[in-house]
């Protein structure tokens, strides 16, 4: 095969030196080389090159893409850029042209390559589409040709035309009456002296072996012309090397020639080709024998008016029952009419009360309608089945070709009955043993022992996508993901081939390229003689099943990376709460003008920076603690609406669509502002050009639909927060990962790819559902959904501003936590504001000091993880035998400690890590109420 030859268009020697030893190395021809647009442009017209690597930026008037631009203008050649700098711009400009694909320079070997057998056949296919396409057309043409009842000669004649006219087909022969004199031979405009030539060496009995060969087989005959092959036939010289297809035209065991041609240079005999150039044939071949039907008929009506006698003798020797009915009786019937329908003789139908005695009950109606049509409106002759009956009651199933004729100066209807019942009979069997595999769930295909696909039902196709015509003839090749090893298909054949039956789990490839999930069970199908004649194949569309499996495990991967988020920041937050406390301890300690001062601040902001990221991943683990009441979502949004604007800057458009009867529900206003931080600086970095956000809120109405749809979806009352953004959009891949903590697409030190995590941790928490919709280029949508509640807004707890706190204070605190550091450091920084402080390594420890002394304490703070007694079940202990004292819980997270009806105002907690400042304001505070309570 000779190798495909190049041709390059680069303005650097070095490149092109480089380009030249890639290509020799994988054995591609080089055509030519251009330095400029406009010499490409000359020197293409000229070599036709198969595929074209051209720079993008050439130097000169006409740069690479001009080139080709021009260039795919006049010839249909692949093209792959090559270019130092992939511009957007430029290469959305290049898809515009008959580019294939582009590559960024430096080239390596393997890829060059790789994207020229690529673009070779990418280009191949295409223009295997355009040929089949153009056959295809060209049938329905000669087809539409038909229905417009030319003369035979002309219909003929137009038809070989027509073939000669597509891409595909040089020169096209078709003859017809082969078998006697009469012989006529159409041949396309192009070889009308040669066709004379051969037509006279046809009457002369010389027929070219190409096309005797066709009369004795029903396939089409495919021969490769030699120059000197035939001296019979001038066409071998200006046709050399093409294929030449022969098909005998038949219809009903009737021959009615041979339909010839030459296929162009550029193509080559394959099984599709040659099925289209058949079903022409079958086209043609019927075409004629209706046309030739029609004559009959019409050559009958004349010979009816012309001589009684004459008609008699051609009707009374027709092998098909002719028939003349006239005011709804028969007045002739000839012997086939008769034999058809059980009668000793014509006469006996003569003596019928009316023609409607040899037609079926049921179908009384259908051919008086049809009589009565033909009668009244003079229309063409009608061809229809219908069912007969014989003169024992016995159902016959008849082909009628009927038509209106003047009989004696009056109107009639002149006939044809063919009988049709065996047929019909078989017929019935076989839909009968069919109907089950062709209405069964399963995919079923049957192939023959060398593989090649015979059947495949309908629910093959709807699996798969291939119709039985896509596949007939071809092996389930097709079928091969490329996913499976091939030792599982070598094991397969061989299980199969020895007579076992195969059954297995196996992914397969859709006709659109998408996967699937199919149980397969192959079953050799043997004769009498134990020889394999047939395969069957049952398949079964099991990827639901494993879509549900993959979601299972997705679902059980992320409550584990949540599990283990919520642990790190938990002993993170006790790690936080010893240094930031230190701290700020050592921060009240240094006066403004120490040296040290500096230090120390940048060790606590430090600090503060790593309470932040703890708090993300208590958001994601679902253990962050939250005020939650009822509110509305706008307000929040609204609210939250001049950062907003402040955050996207002034290149993206903002649109807000609030639903204006929007439903409340519960969570908390400082959650809800996470969320819409986080989606609107994810937005903001996914639109770098500027671009648009849109945020809508709206009520819906889930339905259990769109609950089996979608992992995680339950069906109710939702309200929906959308944001979407039309910024560079996401891959599916990318989609997997996107709620995973420390998962970000964007560089070192841009992101702590804790944002949608904290997102998606914060939806989980509040019950909630979240979804993303994007591909690349097509923006991103966020889809999340709130449970509806029933009850009305609640105000926001005021908040305290004062600057200025008197945290001092002499209560006795009784401190419980098991972390020693934490311990020690929460004691000196009560004590630091002159609280007297006794510590307790557990609950049971706190328990034996608080009974030592009952009046000894204003205040119990305890940690609520701890082992053996918690701080929730310490504290109910304590109020059994002093509920007067109030309690500060403390945690590194909550883990829904508290039951429900008392998430919504928590002032008896304070998250970890907390300042030195923090716990004296909340301890300020419970004590402060207690006073006042007294």
């Amino acid at each position: 095969m000779e190798a495909p030859r190049i041709f390059i268009v680069e303005d650097d020697a070095l490149i092109v030196a480089h380009l030249q030893q890639i290509l020799q190395e994988f054995n591609y021809g080089i055509a030519g080389i251009a330095a400029s647009g406009a010499d490409a442009i000359e020197q293409i017209e000229k070599t036709n090159p198969q595929l074209i690597l051209m720079d993008i930026r050439i130097r000169g008037p006409i740069n690479g893409l001009e080139a080709a631009h021009r260039i795919s203008k006049k010839q249909d050649i692949p093209i792959i850029f090559l270019t130092a700098h992939a511009n957007q711009d430029y290469l959305n400009q290049a898809q515009l042209d008959n580019v294939y694909s582009y590559l960024v320079k430096p080239v390596r070997s393997i890829d060059l390559h790789t994207n020229i057998q690529m673009a070779l056949f990418k280009h191949q296919v295409q223009q295997r589409l355009n040929m089949v396409n153009s056959i295809l057309k060209t049938r329905q043409q000669i087809n539409q040709f038909i229905l417009e009842r030319r003369s035979k000669k002309e219909l003929l004649n137009g038809i070989c035309q027509m073939l000669a006219g597509t891409d595909v087909f040089t020169t096209t022969i078709l003859l017809t009456d082969t078998h006697n004199k009469t012989m006529e031979i159409f041949i396309s405009r192009d070889y009308e002296q040669d066709g004379k030539i051969l037509k006279q060496k046809i009457l002369e009995n010389n027929m070219p072996p190409c096309i005797q060969n066709a009369f004795d087989t029903d396939e089409v005959v495919i021969t490769r012309v030699a120059e000197d092959q035939c001296i019979l036939c001038k066409f071998c010289k200006s046709v050399a090397g093409q294929f030449h297809l022969s098909y005998r035209l038949g219809y009903r065991d009737t021959q009615y020639g041979v339909l010839t041609a030459y296929l162009a240079p550029t193509f080559e005999a394959d099984e599709q080709i040659v099925e289209l150039f058949k079903e022409i044939g079958n086209d043609i071949a019927y075409a004629i024998h209706k046309f030739d039907i029609e004559q009959m008929q019409l050559k009958a009506q004349k010979m009816l008016k012309e001589s009684e006698y004459k008609y008699r003798i051609l009707s009374e020797n027709a092998l098909v029952g002719v028939f003349l009915v006239q005011n709804e009786q028969f007045k002739y019937a000839n012997p086939r009419m008769a034999e058809i329908f059980q009668y000793e003789s014509p006469k006996k139908i003569l003596q019928l009360k009316s023609y409607l005695d040899l037609c079926h009950p049921e179908n009384h109606q259908k051919i008086k309608a049809v009589f009565k049509e033909m009668l009244e409106s003079h229309s063409s002759p009608t061809h229809i089945e219908f069912s007969g009956m014989d003169k024992d009651g016995r159902r016959l199933e008849l082909e009628l070709l009927a038509s209106r004729i003047e009989f004696q100066g009056k109107e009639a209807i002149l006939g044809s009955i063919l009988d049709i019942t065996e047929k019909k009979e078989k017929d019935e069997i076989i839909r009968v043993l069919s109907t089950g595999i062709q209405e069964s769930p399963v995919g079923i295909m049957v192939t023959d022992p060398e593989g090649k696909i015979e059947y495949v039902n309908p629910a093959f196709t709807k699996i798969s996508g291939y119709s039985e015509k896509d596949v007939k003839g071809k092996t389930p090749r097709m079928l091969k993901s490329g996913e499976m090893p091939e030792e599982f298909y070598r094991l397969m054949w061989k299980t199969i081939s020895s007579g076992s039956p195969w059954h297995d789990e196996i992914i397969n490839r859709k006709k659109d390229g998408s996967f699937y999930w199919a149980k397969l069970l192959i079953v050799p199908i043997k004769d009498a003689n134990n020889r394999i004649t047939h395969f069957m194949g049952i398949q079964e569309d099991i990827s639901e099943n494993k879509k549900l499996q993959q979601q299972l495990l997705q679902s059980q991967k992320m409550e584990a990376i949540g599990r283990l988020a919520g642990g790190i920041a938990h002993d993170f937050n006790n790690l936080l709460t010893v240094i930031n406390g230190y701290a700020q301890l050592l921060l009240y300690a240094l006066k403004e003008d120490d040296v040290h001062r500096k230090k120390v601040e940048q060790i606590f902001q430090a600090g503060e920076k790593a309470k932040n990221l703890t708090s993300q991943l208590l958001a994601f683990s679902r253990k962050q603690m939250r005020q939650a009441r009822i509110l509305n979502l706008n307000d929040v949004i609204e609210n939250y609406l001049p950062m907003l604007k402040s955050l996207l800057g002034e290149n993206i458009t903002l649109d807000i669509q609030l639903a204006s009867d929007l439903w409340p529900i519960e969570s908390d206003a400082h959650q809800l502002e996470q969320i819409l931080l986080n989606l609107i600086v994810n937005a903001k970095q996914a639109m770098p050009d500027g671009g648009k956000l849109t945020i809508i809120t709206q009520n819906c109405a889930i339905d259990q639909k769109f609950a089996s749809d979608n992992e995680g979806a339950r069906a109710g009352d939702f309200v929906r927060l959308s944001v979407a953004d039309t910024g560079v959009g996401m891959d599916q891949e990318t989609l997997k990962h996107i709620f995973e903590p420390f998962f970000t697409t964007r560089g070192v030190g841009e992101g702590t790819g804790l944002g949608l995590s904290t997102v998606y941790g914060i939806v989980k928490q509040n019950e909630g559902m979240i979804y993303v919709t994007s591909a690349p280029q097509s923006g991103t949508i966020f889809d999340i959904y709130f449970p509806k509640v029933e009850g009305t807004e609640q105000a926001t707890r005021p908040e305290n501003n004062e600057e200025q706190q008197n945290l001092r204070g002499d209560a006795s605190i009784l401190l419980v936590e098991d972390d020693a550091d934490v311990r020690k450091l929460t004691g000196k920084a009560l004590s630091y504001f002159g609280y007297k402080v006794t510590p307790a390594r557990d609950g049971k420890d706190a328990l034996r000091k608080l009974k030592a002394d009952r009046q000894a304490f204003d205040l119990l703070i305890t940690d609520l993880v701890m082992p053996n007694l918690s701080g929730k079940k310490l504290a109910a202990m304590i109020h059994e035998y002093y509920p007067g004292l109030p309690v500060l819980f403390i945690s590194g997270y909550s883990e829904n400690e508290f039951k429900e009806e008392n998430r919504n105002d928590q002032p008896n907690f304070l998250q970890k890590p907390f300042s030195p400042t923090d716990l004296a304001k909340k301890v300020n505070e419970l004590l402060k109420d207690r006073n006042g309570a007294r």
